[in-house]
């Protein structure tokens, strides 16, 4: 892991509680939006968390450069113990509906390289193949001014 953590900034808790109260912030904003009540908004809101583990997943499908180290590694940020837990999961329910129905969307490596396979093999010059990586799941809005706004 230790090719992932060179860049890495460390963090402190205090650090990790204004992420926990703006991440709260805009949970706060999203059950306005939805016209939540109380319980649901009270439920998306987090504190106290541990910060989530950050370990290492085996690439093994990737050549092994060195017998003795193994594989590159996957950075894996945890997720069941986090400040956005809640709120994410709130969204992923609202999304998954979205996404499952699209008929663009790959359920497997497999059925996007038979799909990418399909393509190639029409040599049809009007389509692109591409993928999509989540880079920031949350807009980065100024948090703090949308809060005193709604108040």
């Amino acid at each position: 892991m230790a090719e992932h953590l060179v860049s890495m900034e460390i963090s402190n808790i205090d650090e990790y509680r204004e992420i926990e109260r703006k991440t709260n912030a805009l949970a706060n904003l999203w059950s306005f939006a939805w016209q939540a009540n109380n319980r649901v908004r009270n439920n998306l809101n987090t504190t106290n968390n541990d910060v989530p583990p950050l370990y290492g997943l085996r690439k093994d499908h990737k050549p092994n450069k060195e017998n003795l180290g193994g594989p590159p590694l996957r950075p894996v940020c945890g997720a069941t113990t986090s400040c956005n837990r809640n709120l994410s999961y709130l969204l992923s329910q609202c999304i998954r509906p979205l996404v499952s129905s699209a008929p663009e969307t790959c359920d497997s490596t497999e059925d996007l390289l038979s799909r990418i396979r399909d393509i190639n093999m029409k040599k049809d010059k009007r389509f692109v193949v591409g993928s999509m990586d989540v880079t920031a799941l949350y807009p980065s809005i100024d948090v703090d001014f949308a809060v005193k706004k709604m108040f």
